[in-house]
């Protein structure tokens, strides 16, 4: 199953989201991204170099701790 989805992430797609126009300019107004539409992971959060924000780090945890005990 994983050598299926990294041959299809790999092969069979471009690796971008088509989402709606309006909540791409949405994003980009009020929270100043710029990377909607053209990555999978915003990369104003989500890049290696921002893991050096605090910022950054408490929206991770924080985010991660609410659907970690949401699944439950």
């Amino acid at each position: 199953m994983q050598i299926g989805g990294f041959i299809s992430s790999t092969n069979l797609s471009d690796n971008t989201v088509n989402i709606n126009p309006e909540i791409v300019q949405q994003l980009s107004d009020d929270y100043n991204i710029e990377s909607a539409s053209q990555a999978y992971l915003f990369t104003e959060i989500f890049a290696t170099e921002n893991l050096t924000d605090p910022f950054n780090i408490a929206i991770l945890l924080i985010g991660g701790i609410l659907v970690g005990f949401g699944a439950r």
